[in-house]
C-alpha cells in the first residue's frame, strides 16, 4: 500500500518535458521506491490511454529506461511515423535491494506487490490519462525481462501482452549477475515458483500474448533458446526471436521498438 501523504512528485515546471518522477512510500518495501513516468504530448489530457510498465535490469533504477536507453525518444519517433498510438511509459525501480531484487517477493520486502499493486495504484492516482479502461502491458530487459515474463504470466488479469528482452529465465541466471545469494532472501515456495517455465506451465490456460527476444551473442542466449524449446515442447504459444547483438543498451534501445509494435496489435 502507498502512503500518498508521505510520497513526493516532481513539479512540471522543473522536470524534463513529459517526464514525472515519483518517490512513493510503500508498505511492501517498508520504505520508498522510485518511479519515472513518460506521458507523450499526444496523450496529454486524453482518457484511457494504454500504458507499458518497463522493468530495468540489475544495477539499474527507475531512470535506466529513460536515460540509458532513451526509450521515450524511440516511442516518440514511432508515434511520429504513425507506427503506433501513444502509450504512457511507467518505469519503476525494482525496490533497490542489493544488485537486483528480481522483482520477487523477498522475506522482508515484497518487490512483486510493489510493482503490481503500489506502482499501478500510484499511476491511477496521479495521471488522469490512465483509467480502469486503460490497457496495460509489461516489458523489461535482462532482470527486468525476467520480471516482465514472470509477473505478466502470474498477473494475467492485469496485463494484455508481454514482451521481454535478453531475459534472465531462472535464479541460476540471476546469480551470475549479482553478488548476493539469489535464493537467500526467498521463501522455499518462492524458489520453487521462480523459474519462467514453471510459471508458464502453471498459468498456461490464461497466458497473455507472449514474445521474447535475445541477441545472438548475448551471454543469456542459451538460456533463452532453452526456454523457447521448453515452451514449444509444452505446447505454449509464444514468439521467440533472435537478432544481432549483445547484452547492452544499444541492443535494448533498438529492440524496445519491437515491443511497442507488438503491443500495438492489441489496442
Amino acid at each position: 500500500m502507498i502512503n500518498f501523504e508521505h510520497s513526493s512528485i516532481t513539479d512540471v515546471n522543473y522536470a524534463p518535458p513529459g517526464v514525472t518522477f515519483l518517490s512513493l512510500k510503500s508498505s511492501n518495501l517498508f520504505g520508498r521506491g522510485g518511479v519515472s513516468v513518460y506521458v507523450p504530448p499526444s496523450a496529454v489530457g486524453k482518457k484511457n490511454v494504454p500504458y507499458v510498465i518497463l522493468l530495468h535490469g540489475v544495477y539499474g533504477s527507475h531512470f535506466s529506461w529513460l536515460y540509458q536507453a532513451g526509450v521515450h525518444l524511440v516511442l516518440e519517433q514511432m508515434i511520429f511515423e504513425k507506427k503506433i498510438d501513444p502509450f504512457i511509459l511507467v518505469m519503476p525501480s525494482d525496490g533497490l535491494t542489493g544488485d537486483g531484487s528480481g522483482y520477487l517477493p523477498h522475506l522482508e520486502k515484497n518487490h512483486e506487490k510493489w510493482i503490481v499493486e503500489d506502482v499501478i495504484s500510484a499511476i491511477h492516482y496521479h495521471f488522469e490519462e490512465i483509467a480502469e479502461q486503460s490497457l496495460a502491458f509489461i516489458s523489461g530487459l535482462s532482470m527486468g525481462g525476467y520480471g516482465a515474463l514472470r509477473l505478466g504470466m502470474k498477473y494475467h488479469e492485469i496485463f494484455k501482452g508481454i514482451s521481454a528482452h535478453s531475459s534472465i529465465t531462472d535464479l541460476d541466471d540471476l546469480q551470475t549477475f549479482i553478488d548476493e545469494d539469489s535464493r537467500g532472501p526467498l521463501s522455499d515456495d518462492t524458489i520453487r515458483q521462480s523459474a519462467i517455465l514453471t510459471n508458464a506451465i502453471k498459468y498456461q490456460a490464461t497466458l497473455p500474448p507472449l514474445r521474447f527476444d535475445c541477441g545472438a551473442d548475448d551471454r543469456l542466449i542459451e538460456s533463452n533458446r532453452k526456454l523457447h524449446q521448453q515452451l514449444s515442447d509444452a505446447g505454449i504459444e509464444h514468439i521467440h526471436e533472435e537478432f544481432e547483438g549483445i547484452h547492452n543498451y544499444e541492443y535494448w534501445t533498438k529492440h524496445i521498438a519491437d515491443s511497442f509494435a507488438y503491443f500495438q496489435q492489441f489496442l
